[in-house]
């Protein structure tokens, strides 16, 4: 991270810098019990708030990752958060699968909060899949986005589009069909799609999940033909048999999937499949086969 101030250089460093390449560099410390030197190739150093600005690109490295951030360095002493929405180019993804401790990117200064000491970065790129909501501006009615839950509560949903915008799913806005006990087939940064209900009023933005309504309008969720034999999805138990249980695939146009008893997890005794699932449940499951003509999945959990 201390070899330049140019945060794209670290996509492509063999390229850059190849064997024998002569760098310019400055003692920044000496480690005199491992006789090791601590160089940097910087000309502007990041040690502090002042040494960066709104808009500025400069390379960081991941700290840490949890369910709705990325904890990032950007200098000795200088830490930076970057929010799921902020970080991730597909919300499809999950932050520890596309981020690893050590790992150096390019993070764009979005916000200097001095009187709370944080900083907030962006990590998306150009190509990101998913629009970027910085403002209730750039919402308008009939707009489809994806979101992550960030809290289920007695009203309903309420879901950040992006660290500063949320929106609200109200209980009759979550699905076409009845869900008794409708907070059991949701969690908290659990990524949704949702259709935008109404966004007039500043902080006030509601939205509905319904497929009926979302589908219509938008390429974001999967239909049967999307499906490939091998991929692996989250979802949540709809159903229970004495057969196998019925999982409903996020992320996809009201696709079901039946998972059959002897596909279950070897380590949970299958006898008596009502005392290892609930309605609701949350659950990961492979695509194990595809009924092209019964538009029917196998499921493996």
């Amino acid at each position: 991270m201390n070899l330049t101030n140019d945060a794209s250089v670290f996509s492509n460093l063999e390229k850059e810098y190849p064997l024998g390449s002569v760098l310019k560099t400055k003692v920044e410390s000496v480690d005199q019990e491992h006789n090791v030197l601590n160089l940097t190739a910087k000309d502007k150093p990041i040690t502090s708030f002042k040494d960066i600005s709104v808009g500025d690109v400069v390379p960081a490295k991941v700290i840490r990752t949890r369910d709705s951030y990325v904890l990032l360095e950007l200098g000795e002493g200088v830490l930076a958060s970057s929010f799921i929405t902020e970080a991730l180019n597909d919300y499809s993804d999950k932050l520890q699968d596309i981020f690893s401790t050590s790992d150096i990117c390019a993070a764009k200064i979005q916000e200097i909060d001095i009187p709370n000491n944080k900083i907030h970065v962006s990590l998306r790129t150009a190509d990101a899949k998913d629009r970027y909501i910085s403002s209730i501006d750039d919402l308008k009615k009939g707009d489809v986005v994806r979101g992550f839950v960030k809290n289920v509560a007695d009203n309903g949903l309420h879901v950040a589009l992006s660290s500063k915008i949320h929106a609200l799913v109200r209980v009759s806005d979550l699905s076409d069909s009845y869900l008794k006990d409708w907070k059991q087939f949701y969690r908290v940064h659990q990524p949704v799609v949702g259709k935008i209900l109404n966004a007039e009023r500043k902080g006030r933005v509601l939205m509905t999940l319904k497929d009926s309504e979302v589908s219509g309008d938008a390429n974001i969720l999967k239909r049967f033909e999307d499906i490939a034999v091998g991929e692996i999805y989250e979802g949540s138990v709809r159903r229970i048999t004495d057969f196998g249980v019925f999982v409903k695939l996020d992320g996809c146009n009201n696709i079901v999937g039946l998972c059959h008893h002897s596909e279950i997890s070897d380590n949970k005794n299958t006898s008596d499949i009502q005392s290892i699932f609930a309605e609701g449940d949350r659950v990961k499951v492979k695509i194990l086969a595809l009924d092209e003509a019964k538009k029917q999945l196998s499921l493996d959990e």
